[in-house]
Parts: C-alpha cells; sequence; structure tokens
C-alpha cells in the first residue's frame, strides 16, 4: 500500500526500499509476506542484490526454508546484463553462514520430529546449491565448496542422521546416496584432519563403507 502511494506520486521504490521490507519479512519468518515482496520487486523490474540476498538468508534461517535464500541467490547470478553475480567466496560464505544456523539449531532441540526435519533442510540446502551451481556452470564457487570442511560436513552428518532415523524407505535411500557422494570430496581424505570431531569422523566411516559397497555391487 505504501509503495502504491509513492507511485502515485511520482516516487519509485528501489532494492534499497524493498530489502527494507525484506527485512520485517525476515525477522518474523514470514515466507508468504516475504514473496509477495519478490513479485512486486520482479514486476517493478527491480534486481536482487546483495542485500535482498542477506535478507532472504535471514528469513531462510527463522523459517527453515533454505529454498527461499537459494531462489534469490539463483536470481542473482542468472546470465543477464542486469545481474550482478557474487564472488564464489562470498555465496559458499552466505550459505555456509545458513547451514551453520541450521546445525546450531540442532543443539537447541531434542524433538526427535524436529532435529528430522532440521536435517532434511541442511540436506535441501547441500543438493539445492550445488545443482544451481552445476546449472550456472560456476566452477569456481563448486572449487570453493569443495574446500569448505565445515559445511561438507555439517550436510554429510545430516544425511547419515537421516538415513539412521527416517522411517521412509525412499528417503533413506536418498539420503545415504547423499552421503555417498558427499564423502567423496577430496577433503575427506585426510582421516586424520584436527578439525573433524568424534561424530564427525562416524559420518565419514559410515558414509564410506556405504560407499564402498555401492562401487563392488
Amino acid at each position: 500500500l505504501v509503495f502504491q502511494e509513492m507511485k502515485n506520486v511520482g516516487m519509485l521504490p528501489d532494492v534499497a526500499m524493498y530489502n527494507s521490507l525484506l527485512r520485517a519479512c525476515a525477522v518474523t519468518g514470514n515466507i508468504e509476506r516475504a514473496q509477495s515482496v519478490l513479485r512486486r520487486m520482479e514486476m517493478d523490474g527491480i534486481i536482487p542484490n546483495r542485500g535482498t540476498l542477506k535478507e532472504a538468508v535471514t528469513l531462510a534461517k527463522n523459517a527453515r526454508r533454505s529454498e527461499f535464500a537459494l531462489s534469490i541467490w539463483a536470481t542473482m547470478h542468472k546470465k543477464t546484463s542486469q545481474t550482478v553475480p557474487l564472488k564464489p567466496k562470498v555465496s559458499v560464505e552466505m550459505m555456509g553462514d545458513l547451514m551453520n544456523n541450521y546445525a546450531s539449531d540442532l543443539q537447541k532441540t531434542s524433538s526427535h520430529e524436529e532435529r528430522i526435519g532440521i536435517h532434511r533442510e541442511m540436506m535441501n540446502l547441500y543438493q539445492g546449491f550445488t545443482s544451481k551451481l552445476e546449472e550456472f556452470e560456476l566452477h569456481d564457487t563448486f572449487d570453493e565448496i569443495a574446500c569448505n570442511l565445515t559445511f561438507l560436513l555439517s550436510a554429510l552428518k545430516a544425511a547419515v542422521s537421516c538415513e539412521y532415523h527416517s522411517e521412509v524407505d525412499e528417503e533413506k535411500t536418498r539420503s545415504r546416496e547423499l552421503a555417498c557422494e558427499i564423502v567423496g570430496f577430496e577433503i575427506f581424505q585426510n582421516e586424520h584432519h584436527p578439525d573433524i570431531d568424534r561424530a564427525g569422523k562416524k559420518a565419514i566411516q559410515l558414509a564410506t563403507d556405504w560407499l564402498y559397497a555401492f562401487e563392488i555391487s
């Protein structure tokens, strides 16, 4: 309503104004309102920027909806003359921040259902992000992912835990396949990595065993 009144008097909203609206949505975790804001941005021809993605990541944290942040990131990286892609390291840092937030949420709940839901979201974030990198052929950013132990290990732990606790065969299979994919990264070939805790080492061993079973079957 405020933006419509601005237009009526000849004032056009810009990306900063839309980012302010998204910030309000992020605080409350209001996905539906945020999606409405993004539709208006698109209608007005406003290109999202790093500030837009920052608010989207905050919203994805609070609402546990990683696909929202990924959709903004994807819009920023479509090959058009107007978009300004993020540097690879910045992209990985922002998605890594989201992954770390989900990992932190795991420590705050003992609810089995809630923990499974968080694990699923962590898996969705990993798969959604890496699939977008392949789609847009952003090899430099993928290389950054391959070197980010924290991001990969969090996703690996989530996949192993989901495989163990899920009661749905299809989900167990998906989780196991994802764990095998992640443990194949070269960064996990160092068994004595000082930054890997006991739970991480256990997840790596289980995923390695699954991968070996797949290879010989």
